[in-house]
């Protein structure tokens, strides 16, 4: 993954949940190997190429973007995302002077894929929303476009009940 894309997807994820009060902590591969120790570990795997070609792809609208893992009915800390898919919605998205900002965009689609699966981890939650970012089937252009600050649909807040706001 390209590094700035890699710092687009961090600085979403902390913008989208600052409001929450939730601090992440990142280490990757190497460093979980050697022994990273933290309270409330969740592994998440990037599957495929997480980089926007030159070239434009059709969009596969097949499946999820990413998923969870769960096992007996319980939420597992483990999530995996599929770069192509969510390479292919960002691509769809992404129009004139944005395509100068691909890999920008490209972190931020990540950052809210992977910030939709970490909700699901934190609240233990299988179901989803009516509205906003912990709704199921985020479009391409929710995934790339600027929130203003005060928008709802922008922001995630892990209210008390386990209920996500976002």
């Amino acid at each position: 993954m390209p590094s700035r894309a890699l710092e687009s997807l961090k600085g979403e994820m902390s913008r989208l949940f600052a409001p929450s009060g939730v601090r992440l902590a990142w280490a990757d591969r190497t460093q979980a190997s050697l022994g990273y120790e933290s309270q409330g570990i969740v592994v998440v795997r990037l599957r495929g190429d997480c980089r926007i070609p030159d070239l434009p792809m059709p969009p596969d609208e097949r499946g999820p973007l990413a998923w969870t893992h769960i096992t007996d009915g319980a939420v597992l800390p483990f999530s995996e995302v599929s770069c192509e898919k969510v390479t292919r919605a960002a691509q769809a998205a992404l129009f004139g002077g944005e395509r100068a900002r691909r890999e920008e965009l490209m972190g931020r689609a990540l950052g809210r894929v992977v910030a939709h699966e970490l909700v699901h981890i934190l609240l233990g939650k299988k179901d989803h929303e009516a509205r906003g970012l912990f709704r199921k089937g985020l479009t391409a252009r929710d995934l790339i476009e600027e929130f203003r600050e005060e928008e709802e649909r922008g922001r995630i807040v892990i209210q008390q009940g386990g209920k996500p706001s976002s």
